[in-house]
């Protein structure tokens, strides 16, 4: 019998598809004709996309309230939408300090259960595996298919580190997005770029 799991933070599928609408491309009486500045998805095979790593985190410039956190023995655990599940400790201030970065592709659910298993979605895959501290990963099982799919349009948090990865001054229309290819495998991330073809629109604002 599996472990019931006693603290649990999702990602649903069902809340992204209310902060986020993708308009078909050939709709003309939104759509820009020509180029468009927008975010541009980065593919991965799908091999790669079910490629779970353990790494010393070293990008993390942001903050993270304690509450949103997940405890796993001395460990805080903060879900990360972008790239996974980002594991520290919390300071005499009681703030969220990264130190490692579970880098889960996909990324759609977090769970740790009674026993310090953590269980992730992973591009539609539900895997369970343990932590040995810092420094390395085991996973134990992959449930093919048993969480929703990721989704293929860009969020809140994909917006927000796009417009920070922008050169001073220069204008980053989040409206816009590359539509996704099926044909190029899964997304793994996304950039600012410009869109050549005909764009997707996508309404997620801050």
């Amino acid at each position: 019998m599996r472990p019931r799991a006693l603290s649990i933070v999702c990602i649903g599928a069902l809340a992204w598809a209310t902060a986020c609408v993708s308009v078909l491309p050939d709709d003309p009486a939104v759509l820009p004709q020509g180029p468009v500045q927008g975010l541009i998805p980065t593919y991965l095979t799908e091999a790669d996309a079910r490629v779970i790593t353990l790494e010393i985190d070293t990008d993390f410039l942001g903050f993270v309230d304690a509450e949103a956190t997940l405890a796993l023995d001395s460990l805080r655990l903060w879900v990360d939408t972008i790239v996974g599940v980002r594991i520290g400790v919390l300071d005499s201030f009681g703030r969220f300090e990264p130190r490692a970065l579970l880098r889960v592709p996909g990324i759609m659910t977090l769970a740790v259960n009674a026993v310090g298993q953590l269980t992730v979605g992973n591009h539609g895959d539900r895997v369970t595996g343990r932590l040995a501290g810092l420094d390395r990963w085991d996973e134990e099982l992959r449930e093919v298919g048993a969480v929703p799919p990721a989704p293929t349009y860009p969020l809140q948090q994909h917006v927000r580190a796009a417009r920070g990865a922008g050169q001073p001054g220069r204008l980053i229309e989040e409206r816009y997005f590359e539509c996704f290819d099926e044909s190029r495998g899964l997304i793994g991330g996304w950039d600012v770029g410009t869109i050549t073809g005909a764009p997707c629109l996508t309404s997620v604002f801050e």
